[in-house]
């Protein structure tokens, strides 16, 4: 479904979706993308979770070490994200040391596992000089067959 998206969203906006320095996928395709995984999830009583990561201090990490750094650490943690993810996944770099996600078909535990995962990763490079904030929301918050919160 997503293939066909991409280049639907190529075709219409003239521009790729994906973001040119992470190589994840942009700001406006994950909009899209999210739209469409939103109506899935009411329809269907599937759940999903979507994540915002940020980078902590990113600001001061770039005066510190140089745009250049900086930008090498936005790379490296888009990778992270992408290889502590499934491929159902959908990964996006939301705004400049922020990065998107939402983890389909995903309850609350897992997408906490997932969530968890990620962090860990992230804070074992460079030295542990690294960390994120990560917030997650649960769509829908019922189980729509069980009438009753997901787990």
């Amino acid at each position: 479904m997503y293939r066909q998206l991409k280049t639907d969203y190529e075709n219409e906006t003239k521009s790729p979706f994906t973001d040119n320095l992470t190589g994840i996928f942009n700001h406006g395709f994950f909009q899209i993308a999210l739209e469409l995984e939103v109506k899935r999830s009411k329809r269907h009583g599937t759940p999903f979770t979507l994540a915002l990561i940020d980078i902590d201090s990113f600001d001061s990490y770039n005066r510190m070490h140089g745009h250049v750094e900086g930008d090498s650490m936005l790379k490296e943690i888009a990778r992270l994200i992408k290889e502590n993810i499934r491929e159902t996944d959908v990964p996006a770099r939301y705004s400049g040391d922020v990065y998107a996600l939402f983890l389909t078909k995903s309850e609350t535990g897992r997408a906490i596992e997932t969530l968890e995962r990620i962090r860990e990763a992230v804070a074992m490079q460079r030295g542990g000089e690294i960390t994120v904030s990560i917030g997650l929301g649960l769509l829908p918050r019922r189980c729509r067959k069980q009438g009753r919160p997901y787990q």
